[in-house]
């Protein structure tokens, strides 16, 4: 290929990914390559448009929000279930405490029984 072809086409792609393909207008490489006119956009369409985008946008939003919010009803329940189990055991701690105090006081009168009934005589009680 001749240099002159070669210098040509780099300039063509050149201008073409600035966007223009000679001085007379800014945008003729793109507007050359669409085969149809482009057509004027009314600011009714460009609302339209800027409005599906902005949908768009809260629906993602919302969304992300949604499994937020799943994720911390899972954690919720499960903090929940946590805090039952806990309680639980509490309750069996105190149930145990009192049948221990109950053993307790039961010896203690069983001891007072036998000092009164048997006063001790030496040092030693055994």
């Amino acid at each position: 290929m001749p240099r002159a072809r070669v210098r040509a086409l780099a300039e063509f792609h050149k201008n073409f990914v600035r966007g223009t393909t000679s001085g007379n207008h800014k945008n003729s490489a793109r507007l050359d390559a669409m085969p149809w006119k482009a057509k004027p956009v009314s600011i009714l369409q460009r609302e339209n448009d800027n409005l599906k985008t902005t949908i768009c946008l809260l629906r993602r939003e919302l969304e992300n929000r949604q499994g937020a919010v799943g994720r911390l009803e899972l954690l919720v329940h499960e903090r929940t279930a946590r805090i039952d189990e806990l309680t639980g055991k509490l309750e069996q701690a105190r149930a145990q405490n009192q049948r221990l105090d109950a053993e307790c006081e039961h010896l203690t009168e069983m001891m007072v029984e036998m000092i009164r009934v048997a006063p001790i005589t030496s040092g030693d009680p055994f």
